[in-house]
């Protein structure tokens, strides 16, 4: 694979922070891009089960995700925040950073490629509100990710994979959607 390009069918599945199953992919439209670093970081990983000691890996990597706008769904499961019934937007927070798998299709010069990336953070979304006297600006929102291994199935000593990829060639590329791949 030479060039990539185009990301789209954009979707997040949330992670049960004590089973470390899946919730079924909710789509996400409106992506713009998705940068993501190469290098690899050490994790701690935070078991929160008794006596289970903290265990350190490695595996972890970064990225900014790019979106022209962030679903309510999306805003309420991963950041707690809800609209009232005066229509007003408030925050309420979750003690825990919440995780979720993130799903998304791109192109390449081979074919198209769909990808999961099992165990995400995000930090507050970032956004600008841009002046523009000649016409309109979309203005996005930024979120800045870290991907890791399910920490969940690690703990319990399953296989906890970083990132799958199905190319469009290959029978589960249909069906990528519906849950997370080997979930």
């Amino acid at each position: 694979m030479k060039v990539s390009f185009g990301i789209k069918k954009l979707h997040y599945a949330l992670i049960d922070p004590v089973s470390g199953l899946y919730r079924a992919p909710v789509s996400m439209p409106g992506a713009v891009s998705l940068g993501i670093s190469g290098s690899e970081r050490e994790l701690t990983l935070n078991s929160n089960f008794g006596d289970i000691p903290f265990k350190k890996e490695k595996g972890g990597v970064s990225g900014s995700l790019v979106i022209a706008s962030l679903p309510l769904a999306f805003l309420y499961d991963v950041f707690g925040i809800e609209i009232d019934e005066n229509g007003v937007e408030i925050e309420q927070g979750f003690d825990e950073a919440r995780h979720f798998a993130l799903l998304y299709q791109s192109n390449t010069d081979e074919g198209k490629i769909r990808e999961c990336w099992y165990d995400c953070t995000a930090a507050r979304p970032q956004y600008s509100i841009v002046t523009n006297d000649t016409g309109v600006t979309i203005a996005t929102r930024q979120l800045n990710i870290t991907m890791r291994r399910n920490a969940a199935k690690l703990i319990r000593g399953y296989k906890a994979p970083l990132r799958a990829r199905v190319a469009s060639d290959k029978a589960a590329y249909d069906t990528f959607f519906s849950e997370v791949y080997g979930a």
